[in-house]
């Protein structure tokens, strides 16, 4: 049985049947604008067609009519007449009925791009043999790209699953603001004090710990010297100064004398307990230290100078 559809972009009436809805899951492509729509959705009643009858002229039931006149009349103009026959009741000798017009005025305000007409009998076989998609615009096969693209535009327009990105996208931020968090926890806790309690709860179920913020760059040797007090006792001291605005880390200072060619002949590591220091500096501060070492250098090396740097070990 023919079913009619709607096209819903240009209101086209096109005529299909439920073998071709089977093969494609109702997808079609409109021929007149090519929109892909779900034909499932704007299914109309279908339309059974009644044959036209013309009024012939009347025959009183006593009557019988000639039959050169009633061969007349069955035949249609422009047609050729067929030879005479013992059987006259045959179907190929009775006279086609006619197409009815299709009346769009009981189907809504929509005014039809395109006139239906009856698919052709052999266009009905020929659908009813094969499972091919002929009619409505709908390509010869069920997986042609215009219906992959139609489910994949249907599948990503549902509300789950668009809630479902949604969700996942505040997922994957809240994330990466933990990662990132994590990862400058030292930094975001001498900027922002009010913050450290925060990530120490943060960092408590996973075992990490939040620590002054190390910028060397920060620190700076305001001053230095270096003094001989004994053959081998000398005087080292060391004036450092953080001058960024932030609290950092208290740094250790390495010391390495030189010989007279300026070799390094003595490496020495001092740390911040060491020197005293508290391990963090405040931000513009500036401290000074003196400390005195015992300096044993190999046989015949002279001392001739030094040089000091600060770091993070």
């Amino acid at each position: 049985m023919n079913m009619i559809t709607r096209c819903p972009s240009c209101a086209t009436m096109f005529k299909v049947v439920p073998d071709q809805l089977r093969i494609s899951e109702g997808w079609v492509r409109c021929g007149h604008c090519g929109d892909v729509f779900d034909a499932r959705l704007y299914l109309k009643d279908p339309v059974s067609p009644e044959p036209s009858r013309s009024p012939g002229p009347a025959v009183s039931p006593g009557e019988q009519p000639d039959p050169a006149q009633v061969a007349a009349l069955s035949v249609p103009t422009g047609t050729a007449t067929a030879a005479p026959s013992s059987r006259a009741d045959t179907p190929a000798s009775r006279p086609a009925p006619a197409a009815p017009d299709i009346d769009f005025a009981d189907w809504g305000n929509a005014q039809p791009a395109a006139r239906v007409e009856p698919a052709p009998v052999a266009a009905r076989a020929a659908v009813a043999s094969a499972p091919a998609i002929a009619s409505a615009g709908v390509e010869e096969t069920a997986d042609v790209s215009f219906v992959r693209q139609a489910r994949q535009r249907e599948f990503w327009r549902r509300r789950s699953v668009r809630l479902g990105m949604v969700l996942s996208a505040v997922l994957l931020f809240a994330g990466l603001f933990l990662q990132i968090a994590l990862q400058e926890r030292d930094r975001l806790a001498s900027q922002w004090p009010g913050l450290r309690p925060g990530l120490d709860a943060l960092c408590a179920p996973i075992g990490c710990v939040v620590r002054p913020w190390r910028r060397i760059d920060s620190v700076v040797i305001d001053a230095s010297a270096f003094s001989r007090l004994r053959s081998d006792i000398y005087r080292l001291t060391v004036g450092v100064r953080n001058v960024s605005a932030f609290a950092v880390a208290a740094p250790a200072v390495e010391l390495t004398l030189t010989d007279l060619q300026d070799r390094a002949v003595i490496r020495k590591v001092i740390d911040s307990t060491q020197l005293g220091w508290a391990t963090e500096f405040p931000a513009a501060t500036e401290k000074s230290v003196s400390l005195t070492l015992a300096v044993d250098p190999p046989p015949g090396t002279v001392i001739g100078g030094y040089r000091v740097v600060v770091f993070y070990p």
